[in-house]
């Protein structure tokens, strides 16, 4: 019963409880050890706490002395320090100032160790900098003066050593290496060699540009500038003085030579007819194919033969004189041919003769009239070719300065071109370079431009002569005008390409006005009726326009723009030239519509100028032949000419067939004295044939040959130098000429075939028969070829 109350009452047994009860006084008793260690720990702490802070308070005490000592010292360690390297700096600096100095005033050349120089004074503008930085040194300003002087004999020795190393372009050098059109290819700029000792310029130039910040170098660019300017001036005077004051030049140095063929005339022939002479000209090995060279050539021809041309003056004026002894009846018809020939030179020949046939009767001198005639006359052809060779060696001369123009203003490109790239190599600045470069090129450009346009208002001569000089001109307008206009010569460079296209319009027109009235080709007409070498130059003079036609309505065009401006700025009615220019600019196709038509007016101009040379021959019939062949040389030319051809077909599509059917007219006019042969043979009036009586028949048939024979012998004696300029031409007039004469020939001949035997057995009147005479008019007009 008692367990089982206690069971009931604590939940537990007692002896479950008495097992607790064990344990937790285990545990208690574990417990109040752990107490009594922790209380033994803590005391001990305590006692190291305070044995800890009993140390750091003696500690306090003692080292707290020292510190502030030690600090002290160290700052005085710091400031020695730096006392000492601002000594030994002050002693280096003082050093290379006072080496420098000494080395200033012992004259010392920079150009004799420039590096070494240079670093000196690198070293001193260090000095400077440092000196600056400490308040004691402040005063002393002798530093900055060995400072400036020494940059001042760098910048003093920088210009000398440009100037004794510049070297000038030979222009011969630069002649050779010019193309055709005056161009320089790019791969021979390198052979230039236009200034010596390159890196010690640049050495120096880079260090006068690096130290330049306070402004103490500031005449090196100017000093560089300077030579290079004059440099570049050297060669353009050499080429300048090739002119003359009068603007010509006797030399052809500067001429390119192209090597094309000439075509002076028809089937590469002569200015004479006849002779090809056209192969044979040779300059310098060259063929000729400028103005200024064969002027150059007739030139030399004309000065080596004028002895000769004496002799034969003696030599035709001797049989003159012998003629006139010998049939004294035609003195007088003699005289009033010369005075046909030239009746202005004939006039002053006969007023020189009365005068000395005056004096002479005075004096009772007895003159010989005719010889005294002759003699004079001799003088005054001699006269005439000294004038001709004067008048063509001044022409040579002008033209000869449109070259040297133009070999100039090639020149000026190609040693600006040299100067950019040697400036970007000594200075590598872009804004230095361009500085540079505009005072360098200030003078020459403004030299060559008004150089130029000196030559081209003084020229007077041909297009051609200036085509290579405008051509060049435009090709380069955009490198021209921007070089002119960065140095101010913007005006000058609008000036000379006004007046050049104006001078090339004035030329055409005056060239069509003076072929229009016959001053072009002279007085000459080829004695065997050969084209005229008025005839082949225009041809190829409109070859050369139409090749150039694009370039021909920009000159127009430029030129009536001047031309518009100048009237509209008379009459106050605009200030600026772009308003101009967009109204020329506006009117292009009217432009290339005028430029078209001067194709136009020079071919009419030359069949004016052709018609008149017609006149001077006395034979009608050599007139037609020279007429025909000369027409038809232009027709054949224009129509192979395929541009020629589609501008005549576009402006004037009659223009060739009008010429065709006017050298058909001219050519009747010729064969109208063979007509005059080949009516010998036709029956005499009555339509049944010659008389039937034997002996009369006989006499008749004899008479017919006579007449033939001697007619005929007298045309082939007259016509053996005639000569036709086209081949199939030539064969075309044979053909025609067998059928006027050798076709009644034979006809008369097989009519009358037993008297013609008998009068070949018996009388040998029968000259000719239809071989030979067929023979002998295929032999027509073989000196053409």
């Amino acid at each position: 019963m008692t367990s089982s109350a206690a069971k009931i009452g604590g939940g537990a047994s007692v002896e479950e409880l008495n097992q607790l009860l064990s344990k937790d006084e285990e545990w208690l008793s574990s417990f109040q050890g752990i107490l009594e260690k922790s209380a033994t720990l803590t005391g001990s702490v305590c006692s190291l706490m305070d044995n800890f802070q009993e140390r750091i308070d003696s500690l306090s005490t003692n080292v707290q002395t020292l510190v502030a000592k030690s600090s002290v010292i160290q700052k005085e360690q710091q400031n020695i320090r730096k006392l000492l390297s601002t000594v030994d700096a002050t002693i280096q600096f003082h050093g290379k100032t006072t080496v420098l100095e000494n080395t200033i005033r012992d004259g010392g050349n920079v150009l004799l160790n420039i590096d070494d120089y240079l670093e000196k004074m690198r070293n001193l503008k260090e000095a400077i900098a440092f000196f600056a930085t400490h308040p004691v040194y402040r005063n002393h300003e002798h530093i900055k003066q060995i400072y400036e002087i020494g940059c001042a004999n760098i910048e003093s020795e920088f210009g000398n050593l440009v100037r004794t190393s510049c070297v000038p372009v030979d222009p011969t050098k630069v002649f050779e290496y010019l193309d055709d059109d005056y161009e320089m290819p790019s791969f021979r700029l390198s052979s230039f060699v236009t200034l010596r000792d390159t890196q010690r310029i640049h050495k120096m130039a880079s260090w006068l540009l690096d130290n330049d910040d306070d402004a103490v170098c500031t005449n090196f660019l100017h000093f560089y500038a300077q030579y290079r300017a004059e440099n570049m001036m050297k060669p353009l005077r050499t080429i300048a003085d090739q002119i003359g004051a009068n603007n010509r030049s006797p030399k052809a140095t500067f001429i390119k030579a192209r090597e094309k063929p000439d075509q002076i005339g028809p089937n590469n022939g002569s200015l004479n007819g006849g002779n090809k002479l056209s192969n044979a000209l040779r300059y310098g090995g060259r063929p000729i194919n400028t103005v200024q060279q064969r002027a150059a050539v007739k030139l030399r021809w004309r000065g080596k033969n004028l002895g000769k041309i004496v002799e034969k003056l003696d030599e035709e004026t001797n049989d003159d004189d012998d003629q006139k002894n010998d049939h004294p009846d035609k003195r007088e018809t003699m005289r009033k041919g010369e005075k046909g020939k030239d009746g202005r030179q004939k006039q002053s020949n006969d007023e020189i003769v009365e005068g000395k046939e005056k004096n002479a009767s005075e004096k009772g001198e007895a003159v010989n009239k005719d010889q005294f005639a002759t003699t004079v006359f001799r003088i005054f052809a001699l006269k005439k070719v000294a004038s001709r060779i004067a008048d063509t060696a001044d022409q040579a001369h002008r033209d000869n300065a449109i070259v040297v123009v133009l070999f100039m203003c090639s020149t000026i490109l190609v040693l600006i071109q040299v100067e950019t790239n040697l400036c970007s190599t000594m200075f590598q600045n872009v804004k230095i370079e361009v500085e540079v470069l505009r005072q360098i090129v200030f003078d020459p450009i403004g030299r060559v431009l008004a150089q130029t346009q000196k030559v081209v208002d003084a020229y007077e001569g041909n297009f051609a002569a200036l085509l290579p000089l405008i051509k060049f001109l435009v090709r380069h307008a955009n490198q021209f005008a921007a070089l002119s206009e960065n140095v101010g010569q913007r005006g000058l460079y609008n000036s000379l390409q006004s007046s050049l296209f104006s001078k090339c319009v004035q030329l055409i027109r005056l060239h069509i006005d003076r072929l229009s009235s016959g001053q072009i080709g002279g007085r000459f007409v080829p004695e065997d009726g050969n084209v005229h070498p008025v005839s082949s130059g225009t041809v190829n003079f409109l070859k050369l326009l139409v090749q150039h036609q694009k370039l021909l309505v920009q000159i127009f065009q430029r030129a009536i723009a001047d031309e518009q401006m100048q009237q509209q700025l008379l009459a106050g009615g605009i200030n600026d030239q772009t308003n101009a220019t967009t109204t020329a600019t506006a009117s292009t196709p009217s432009m290339a519509s005028s430029a078209s038509k001067l194709f136009i007016q020079i071919l009419m101009g030359l069949q004016k100028n052709l018609q008149q040379k017609c006149g001077a021959y006395s034979d009608l019939y050599l007139a037609g032949l020279f007429m025909f062949n000369n027409l038809g040389y232009i027709v054949q030319c224009c129509t192979k000419d395929k541009q020629l051809y589609a501008i005549l077909q576009q402006h004037q599509p009659k223009l060739l067939s009008t010429c065709e059917a006017e050298a058909e007219k001219f050519l009747q006019q010729y064969l109208e004295s063979w007509g005059k042969i080949g009516a010998l043979f036709a029956p005499p009036g009555n339509s049944d044939g010659w008389e039937t009586s034997g002996e009369q028949q006989r006499k008749a048939v004899k008479a017919v040959f006579t007449a033939f024979n001697r007619d005929f012998d007298t045309i082939i004696e007259s016509q053996k130098h005639f000569c036709l300029a086209d081949k199939t031409a030539a064969d075309d007039v044979r053909t025609r000429i067998k059928k006027i004469v050798l076709r009644p020939f034979i006809e008369f001949s097989t009519r009358n075939s037993r008297e013609c035997s008998e009068l070949f057995e018996t009388d040998r009147q029968l000259k000719y028969d239809a071989e030979t005479i067929e023979m002998v008019i295929d032999s027509l007009f073989y000196a053409t070829f």
